[in-house]
């Protein structure tokens, strides 16, 4: 299997499915040239550990897409420490009507994404680099994002205090985390020694068996 290959966009659109996900054939395309760039640019730049064609198409673009349902249209989405862009640019690529924003603090990272940004030709997405603690108080990014997306790089705590300012009143944060996350869930609850409206919505990551979950927070908006 190869990135871009039969068995590798069969691959992307069988996963997808299982997740109640469809995506047409030119979809599966872009999301291999994301793909494509990732391995050629991971060469020079350490932006995943995953290099495995298979394990790319399952842990990077199909987990990516487990959300896309729970967004409703024109969702504006902030994707905060999103390495190689993941779940920013497979939801952009399968949902065009979002608009997202790729927020990472590292510089190589950032020139990456921008890199991907020109050559799928995706419009309604931007890439910048900054600390989100820094790009929060910006003109334009204070309370100004419906979703705030986090795929599986801190705890709930550090996302919620790193995702909140961002948030519109009623803006929401989703939080992609692994197995253990009903645990962390219940910890992050009895620490915040107040009601949190939180939801948990389990799934096994397709082809894999893997045991993900997706963390939804309303109401944390600081605005």
């Amino acid at each position: 299997m190869e990135i871009g290959d039969i068995k590798w966009n069969e691959t992307i659109l069988k996963g997808a499915a299982e997740l109640d996900v469809i995506i047409s054939e030119n979809q599966a395309q872009l999301m291999a040239l994301h793909c494509k760039e990732l391995v050629a640019w991971n060469r020079i730049t350490n932006l995943t550990s995953i290099t495995d064609p298979e394990e790319i198409a399952v842990k990077h673009v199909i987990d990516s897409l487990a959300p896309a349902n729970m967004m409703k249209k024109q969702a504006r989405i902030i994707d905060i420490g999103t390495g190689g862009g993941f779940p920013g640019i497979p939801l952009k690529i399968l949902r065009n009507d979002l608009d997202v924003l790729l927020l990472d603090s590292s510089r190589k990272k950032i020139s990456f994404l921008k890199q991907v940004i020109i050559k799928t030709g995706l419009k309604g997405i931007s890439a910048v680099h900054s600390r989100a603690e820094d790009l929060s108080t910006k003109p334009g990014m204070t309370g100004s994002f419906d979703i705030a997306i986090c795929r599986a790089f801190s705890s709930l705590e550090n996302i919620l205090n790193m995702a909140s300012p961002f948030l519109k009143n009623d803006g929401i944060i989703i939080a992609m985390k692994g197995k253990e996350a009903g645990t962390e869930a219940e910890q992050f609850i009895a620490g915040t020694g107040h009601f949190v409206d939180l939801t948990i919505k389990e799934y096994e990551l397709p082809l894999m068996c893997q045991e993900r979950a997706i963390i939804t927070i309303k109401g944390a908006s600081k605005n």
